[in-house]
């Protein structure tokens, strides 16, 4: 008897004929389905090509910490995002402030509101774009004292006001402010960019498929549609822009929305000082969540419950800009002008699934009201005053 009585499994047994088994059986599967295949790619393309046509915001929207919906960042050192190689050492006449919406998060540099102002206004003059994801006035107040003033300060400062912006400033209160050059410092330290293995490349591949987010968006909203998902506030975090709107809540304080509000305030008249002693004009508008814009199901594709909304965000902040004398432009008059001009589904304004961040589009509308406002502040910036809506 040789040391090898045991047959060995993966030799003449269940181990390699088993997987040729297999391997035949998917073979034939695929000789017997090849046309189903064929015809099931040709749907799949078909399907992507057709997204891309009549959806062309769909496809593309990655996400990285370089990148926003496929649109790369740069940011230059005093944090103002810019266009690829358009750098230049100019101060700006008009600053652009704000968090996200500002920023532009999910279109190119080329399409935020700040660069499409001098779309808008009769003479060109130099516009910087400083919006902060996640910005809140105190990070803005930082900026002015260690970025924005140098080496002269701005004429013109716009502030661009949203509901998350209100709730992140009541969030942030008792915690360091951040500094909004660290993103830039960030971005600019980063070495080439390192070869992308074959999985990464499919990876996005996938992700820049309109297919795959259409697919991924309505599987999401048929959860809000279900009740799978809802808008609860997390008392945890209360990072909702529900909560400028007076969202009512069983475990949630009622004294809270008053107390963020109140929070906000004192943040933006800290904000209106230090313009005024920087000899600027500060303005502000307000953006509205895409659920006030319309009320078709097609702005409100997240089931936003608007009956437990008690309070009028944009009526709150026009209160206060009033009150500290400054002129206000309600953004929102622009977008629900449009929809009325324009169906939900041929100009959205939002980015795709989103109800805080504008497309191109939106973007363009709001640059062409707020140009309104700025156009005879540059003029004559005596007339920096409270003007009501436009």
């Amino acid at each position: 008897m040789t040391l090898r009585e045991t047959p060995d499994p993966s030799e003449n047994g269940t181990g390699f004929s088993g997987a040729r088994a297999m391997r035949r059986l998917l073979w034939d599967l695929l000789r017997r389905e090849k046309w189903t295949m064929v015809a099931l790619c040709i749907g799949l393309v078909l399907a992507e090509l057709g997204l891309r046509l009549f959806w062309p915001n769909l496809a593309g929207l990655v996400y990285a910490p370089d990148m926003t919906g496929g649109h790369k960042i740069v940011l230059t050192e005093k944090a103002y995002r810019i266009p690829d190689g358009t750098e230049t050492a100019e101060p700006p006449q008009i600053l652009a402030l704000g968090d996200s919406t500002t920023f532009g998060t999910g279109v190119g540099a080329e399409d935020t509101w700040p660069l499409q102002l001098n779309t808008h206004l009769a003479a060109p003059v130099v516009v910087r774009n400083a919006g902060v994801e996640g910005g809140e006035p105190r990070q803005m107040l930082r900026g002015l004292d260690t970025l924005w003033s140098d080496p002269v300060p701005p004429p013109v400062i716009v502030l661009m006001v949203t509901a998350n912006m209100v709730s992140f400033t009541e969030f942030r209160k008792d915690t360091a402010v951040g500094d909004p050059a660290a993103r830039a410092r960030a971005l600019r330290a980063q070495g080439p960019e390192p070869a992308r293995s074959v999985k990464t490349r499919l990876a996005h591949v996938v992700q820049s498929s309109a297919l795959w987010k259409a697919v991924s968006l309505n599987v999401e909203f048929g959860k809000y549609g279900l009740g799978l998902l809802g808008h609860r506030v997390s008392l945890d975090a209360p990072l909702s822009p529900l909560l400028a709107y007076g969202w009512r809540q069983p475990d949630l304080s009622p004294a809270f929305g008053p107390r963020m509000w109140a929070e906000f305030e004192s943040a933006l008249l800290d904000l209106k000082t230090r313009t005024r002693l920087l000899g600027s004009c500060l303005i502000i508008g307000y953006l509205p969540p895409r659920f006030e814009i319309g009320d078709t199901r097609f702005d409100n594709l997240k089931f936003v419950p608007k009956a437990r909304l008690t309070r009028d965000a944009e009526e709150e902040l026009a209160r206060m800009a009033a009150a500290f004398d400054l002129p206000f432009v309600s953004v929102g008059a622009a977008l629900r002008q449009g929809r009325q001009d324009h169906g939900p589904l041929s100009k959205p304004y939002y980015i795709p699934g989103d109800y805080t961040h504008l497309d191109a589009d939106g973007h363009s509308l709001a640059a062409q009201s707020l140009a309104q406002v700025i156009a005879p502040v540059l003029a004559r910036p005596a007339s920096c005053h409270h003007q009501g809506r436009p």
